[in-house]
């Protein structure tokens, strides 16, 4: 095979990968007008992946074709773009963020009759039209839907007579706390899997976890106290909050 035919085999090769939505890794920089921008957070809004800028601004992702990414840090303005195929073909870009002004928008105070007191200046707010719709039709609209789980542990609680003999039972053989560790381990192990499938590639490449120990650095994570309030935060909560945990489960592996 002649070398021109080579290359072009090749590049047609390569354009196929990219038709077809291939991942590839990219490589940027995020700067603002002062220089480098550190401990940036990069999301993949499409793919819901993440990784962060080290202190020089740089930052390394896997993207397809079409994906959005979105640049935030403390001091700057959100920004996003597209992954375009020129991006893919270059495998690099440069991030340029603005600093926020941190100018306060200028407000309109109205006099409310408010005296304090929760339950009566709750009476004031005004309701969805959902909520007037359902509150007609003699439905409570505040009333969350619960889990098996919580169907089962409410079931515990229920009594028919005056004394809750029911509970008083399930008190004593153990069965109320028995359901409530079920439901404690079925939501740590839900947000586990959700780590799992979200950010394994940024804990294994970003963050350099070896790839067999995945799996114990993301149950030492649910360890920490600090894990279902910043897992409640969101992805930007979990981005740093993985990086910490990351150095400290390298030094306990030790």
């Amino acid at each position: 095979m002649s070398k021109a035919l080579q290359i072009t085999f090749y590049f047609l090769l390569f354009s196929f990968e990219l038709c077809v939505g291939q991942e590839v890794t990219i490589h940027g920089v995020i700067k603002d007008k002062s220089g480098p921008v550190g401990n940036a957070n990069i999301i993949n809004k499409t793919k819901n992946t993440g990784s962060f800028s080290d202190d020089s601004g740089n930052f390394s992702i896997r993207v397809s074709k079409g994906d959005v990414l979105e640049f935030s840090s403390i001091q700057h303005h959100k920004k996003s773009i597209d992954i375009s195929e020129e991006i893919l073909t270059q495998k690099t870009v440069l991030i340029q963020m603005h600093l926020k002004n941190y100018l306060l928008d200028e407000v309109e105070i109205k006099k409310t009759p408010l005296l304090g007191v929760l339950s009566v200046d709750s009476k004031f707010a005004k309701e969805t039209k959902r909520e007037e719709v359902m509150k007609r039709l003699g439905f409570n609209p505040y009333v969350k839907k619960k889990s098996a789980i919580d169907r089962k542990l409410q079931s515990t609680y229920s009594s028919s007579g005056i004394v809750p003999i029911g509970l008083l039972i399930n008190a004593l053989s153990g069965r109320l706390k028995l359901l409530k560790k079920q439901k404690e381990l079925a939501e740590n192990e839900k947000k586990m899997d959700y780590i799992n499938k979200n950010f394994r590639f940024h804990i294994v490449n970003d963050l350099k976890v070896d790839s067999t120990n995945v799996d114990r650095f993301i149950y030492f994570l649910h360890l920490d106290k600090k894990f279902n309030s910043v897992y409640n935060k969101g992805d930007m909560s979990l981005i740093p909050f993985l990086k910490e945990q990351s150095i400290l489960f390298k030094k306990d592996s030790l």
